[in-house]
């Protein structure tokens, strides 16, 4: 398997202007995942300067949005919106998946199943959980950050946490917080 280059971020709103600051930023990226676009019904498709969208999840105040180079070999797309609005976008190339996930702030995190056919030998969940964990460079540890931990630990994915709270992404270090954005990814498995 070839080197995949995703990106995660939480746009807070989409623009066309933050759309092509990010196409600019990530011209060499496989996968762009968006967290709380904050587009309605009525909104028009987002759209990002060399890449397709091949998933969203419309939403007025959460909202996300998947894209991918053209020439990636998409096998199947999942989406889920939960009636406590998690949602999880997941993207199933040959041998791997992207799920894309955003948990609303006051929304209990509660994971939904991948579809069987979106489980592969290689996993990757990214994006905006909204939790907070000592092990990720929080002061103290919330319920939702509780849940997020005991479900990497007993998800079948057998997913690691990548992250490292002393590298915080450049939106909250100006802010001088911590971010909220995890990836998670599985082990190699024979």
């Amino acid at each position: 398997m070839s080197a995949l280059v995703v990106t995660s971020i939480n746009v807070e709103g989409y623009t066309k202007t933050k759309a092509e600051v990010i196409a600019s930023h990530c011209s060499g990226n496989d996968i762009i995942c968006m967290q709380e676009t904050h587009l309605g019904l009525k909104s028009n498709r987002p759209t990002l300067p060399g890449m397709k969208l091949v998933a969203e999840i419309r939403h007025p105040k959460y909202g996300s949005a998947v894209f991918v180079n053209p020439l990636l070999d998409v096998r199947d797309i999942h989406t889920n919106s939960s009636d406590t609005n998690i949602e999880t976008v997941t993207v199933c190339l040959p041998e791997i998946s992207i799920t894309s996930l955003y948990k609303p702030p006051a929304s209990p995190f509660v994971w939904p199943d991948i579809p069987t056919k979106c489980r592969k030998k290689h996993a990757v969940v990214t994006g905006d959980f909204n939790s907070h964990h000592t092990r990720w460079g929080y002061d103290n540890t919330n319920r939702d950050g509780e849940l997020v931990e005991s479900w990497m630990e007993n998800t079948n994915m057998e997913l690691e946490l990548i992250h490292d709270a002393k590298l915080p992404s450049p939106s909250t270090a100006a802010a001088g917080g911590r971010a909220t954005t995890l990836t998670c990814a599985s082990s190699a498995r024979d």
